[in-house]
């Protein structure tokens, strides 16, 4: 029959072990439990559209040891649902692989608000999932500079065509500065080889590049490599 808000039933089995319990929220809540069933019930809050604020509902006792005990398995799966990686396709490798990618996020998220409640961060100043997952994504591809494109050049239909084409004009690669948690997260900084000094004021050129964010910078007379990870 039609359940309303806060409507339960169970099922025990035959050897009394174990019983299935339905209970309506907004939408149906099924578990099934070898200790707690739906005595003894108790009570919870819930927003009433009818009423304009927050009602008591009848709640089985299964149902509130579940939400006073559950642990990261069931936080994760909820947050990954969130915002999940979408990919088109019937290769199961690459679904488990997309969905990996989603629970390291997501457990790099909770460390991160973690460690802003450690150290008192505001909470507004405390990046929500979306921006969390939208900053790393910027940070990865940013870190990892695209080679150049193949195909870039049209093939032209005969020799004297190609002969009468004027030069392709070389254009200078630019990269980009890198975001402000690559740029200072003082990991992976290694200097590599020569191009104009990206650090702030400087327009002298340089044989070391920092390997991770792909700029280069002086070493000579002063440090500014170290300079542009600190400051």
């Amino acid at each position: 029959k039609e359940m309303a808000r806060g409507d339960s039933c169970c099922v025990v089995r035959n050897d009394d072990k174990v019983c299935i319990t339905k209970w309506k929220d907004k939408k149906g809540v099924t578990l099934l439990s070898a200790a707690l069933g739906i005595s003894p019930e108790g009570k919870c809050k819930r927003w009433s559209k009818e009423e304009g604020k927050k009602v008591e509902i009848p709640q089985p006792a299964c149902v509130k040891a579940y939400n006073t005990g559950m642990g990261g398995v069931d936080l994760t799966d909820r947050y990954v649902s969130y915002y999940r990686t979408k990919i088109r396709t019937k290769k199961w490798t690459i679904r488990v692989f997309a969905h990996f990618l989603d629970l390291a996020t997501i457990n790099s998220w909770i460390e991160y608000r973690s460690d802003c409640k450690r150290c008192h961060v505001a909470r507004k100043d405390t990046l929500d999932l979306f921006e969390f997952k939208s900053r790393v994504a910027e940070a990865l591809i940013r870190s990892c500079p695209k080679d150049q494109a193949h195909g870039e050049e049209v093939a032209l239909e005969s020799d004297e065509e190609r002969k009468s084409a004027p030069p392709a004009r070389k254009q200078r690669k630019v990269f980009p500065l890198p975001v402000n948690e690559v740029r200072f997260d003082m990991y992976g900084h290694f200097p590599a080889h020569q191009m104009r000094c990206r650090n702030t004021g400087r327009t002298g050129k340089s044989r070391i590049r920092c390997t991770k964010c792909v700029l280069f910078f002086c070493l000579q007379n002063r440090n500014c490599l170290r300079d542009f990870h600190t400051s």
